[in-house]
């Protein structure tokens, strides 16, 4: 027994005085993180009703989006794939994380427009979306159409 209790503490002695060492750069970095996402893949806006005398009833439908960036002053702006027929408006308005800018209840068109400014590092999550869509009675009637909405987040 006593030479199997020396032969360990021989072996233990071998590895500790074992003495060379290498080394390993490591690269590290954070790249640019730029994620969005909607709630709903599809809305649906009616323009159908008024009382009489009035213009007809402007129509709002809501979902979310959840967004992470690692980004500093960085803006969502969005846009939609086709114009709108004559006579009809369709806008957005969104909530905007903590600590950035919302715009308002902006018109959407082709061309991109602010929706959200100045975003800092953020992850959140169930963020409010809410379009309208108004008409004019000198839109008549308009047939069933569709448009995409686009929502981007850039880094100025």
């Amino acid at each position: 027994m006593l030479a199997a209790a020396t032969f360990l503490v021989v072996l233990s002695a071998g590895c500790a005085l074992a003495g060379s060492s290498a080394t390993l750069t490591i690269h590290y970095e954070a790249t640019p993180i730029s994620e969005i996402a909607l709630g709903d893949d599809y809305i649906n806006l009616q323009v159908g009703s008024s009382v009489s005398g009035d213009e007809p009833t402007t129509y709002t439908a809501s979902t979310t989006y959840d967004l992470t960036t690692n980004g500093f002053d960085g803006k969502l702006s969005g846009s939609i794939g086709d114009d709108v027929a004559g006579g009809l408006s369709l806008s957005a308005e969104l909530t905007p994380p903590e600590g950035a800018v919302g715009c308002g209840e902006v018109v959407l068109g082709r061309s991109p427009v602010d929706l959200i400014t100045g975003i800092a590092p953020t992850a959140a999550g169930g963020l409010g979306l809410t379009f309208r869509l108004t008409a004019g009675v000198e839109a008549g009637l308009v047939e069933p159409s569709h448009t995409l909405f686009t929502l981007t987040v850039t880094d100025r």
